[in-house]
């Protein structure tokens, strides 16, 4: 996505916050490219504990200790994938069934289970306990050291926490100039595609409602608001009017239950501030 994206970042900005920090891949781009000013303040967070748990260990001191606890868990993976179903299924839900109180384990398990669970899905019951089945990999890409150790240190001198009141955390700290950008759960394209469970707490209408309000009043301080969001017409009324400009962008869906339901879909990029010079929609 990042090549539309691109044309909605806004020219100018004093420091960065991102409260859906999801894969944070937004925020990686922009550094790999130089989008960040040099003395930003960038502030990453999420309410998924386990995945800011993960983040703050790849950006830890204990990073390489991360990467040989993956390493044992894709031995034992493809160990268990040579023994047949009952093998497979075995190490895995035993990894899954059980959280460890070593945070990089932790970090481990969140990597693990991730690059082996069905479509790299992340969804949580009620009672907050990872719940994807197994997925079928012959061969997961379970770890990965040149990218940990990219991560590690693209993520120097940036702010990870665990937003335990939701993106409503950053209220207090953003200031005029600052660029926040909000990727929530999006608004379920169909009435039977309505995934929003990331966490136990879940992301529903009413959810949707108070985060456009919420950036309405971030753009009212000054702030320069970027959120991204499906191109139903639920989320374009959400953004109806001032101080809103939407811009429409084309992606394809990374999950879904059949391989054929993964097609181009329209999505939208909303913003509180102007275009670079010379950008049309």
């Amino acid at each position: 996505l990042m090549p539309q994206l691109e044309k909605s970042l806004p020219q100018s900005f004093k420091n960065y916050y991102e409260p859906f920090m999801g894969s944070a891949a937004f925020f990686f781009w922009m550094k790999a490219h130089n989008k960040i000013p040099k003395n930003s303040i960038v502030t990453l967070m999420d309410l998924n504990e386990e995945l800011v748990i993960c983040f703050k260990e790849v950006q830890g001191p204990r990073y390489k200790r991360l990467i040989r606890l993956l390493k044992q868990h894709e031995k034992k993976h493809l160990a268990a994938n040579n023994q047949g179903a009952t093998g497979k299924s075995h190490y895995y839900y035993s990894v899954r069934d059980t959280l460890p109180d070593d945070k990089t384990e932790r970090a481990a398990r969140f990597i693990y289970l991730n690059r082996t669970c069905f479509n790299g899905l992340w969804r949580v019951n009620r009672a907050g306990k990872f719940n994807v089945p197994m997925g079928r990999y012959k061969n997961p890409a379970i770890c990965n050291p040149s990218a940990i150790e990219a991560a590690h240190f693209a993520l120097k001198d940036v702010t990870i926490s665990h937003a335990l009141n939701g993106y409503k955390a950053i209220e207090r700290s953003v200031a005029k100039d600052d660029f926040v950008y909000l990727d929530p759960p999006y608004v379920p394209l169909t009435k039977t595609a309505a995934f929003t469970s990331y966490t136990s707490e879940g992301f529903g209408p009413e959810d949707q409602k108070a985060l456009a309000t919420f950036a309405r009043k971030m753009a009212r301080m000054g702030a320069k608001v970027l959120i991204s969001n499906s191109g139903t017409d639920e989320s374009k009324a959400l953004y109806s009017g001032r101080p809103f400009e939407t811009d429409l962008i084309t992606a394809r869906r990374a999950i879904g239950r059949k391989a054929e339901s993964r097609i181009a879909v329209s999505e939208i990029a909303v913003r509180t501030y102007e275009r670079k010079k010379g950008e049309k929609n």
